[in-house]
């Protein structure tokens, strides 16, 4: 049987994250950080400005008349 498994990343402004996570038990498989170079930090979006999710989803179900989920 194979197992699901969610991979999570995530960035700050000098790091790189990446998670495995087993979906069925939430048991951290593996992990890792790895510093930003010089040229991702100059390519870094900006994270101002930056919409919510749920007020994402409410355009996504405005846009195609359906229902989004996360």
């Amino acid at each position: 049987m194979v197992d699901y498994v969610y991979e999570v990343e995530g960035f700050t402004s000098t790091h790189e994250y990446n998670v495995e996570i087993n979906a069925k038990t939430g048991k951290i498989i593996d992990h890792e950080s790895d510093r930003l170079d010089h040229d991702d930090k100059k390519h870094a979006i900006k994270l101002t400005g930056i919409i919510s999710r749920g007020k994402a989803s409410k355009i996504d179900n405005k846009k195609t008349h359906g229902k989004s989920s996360e």
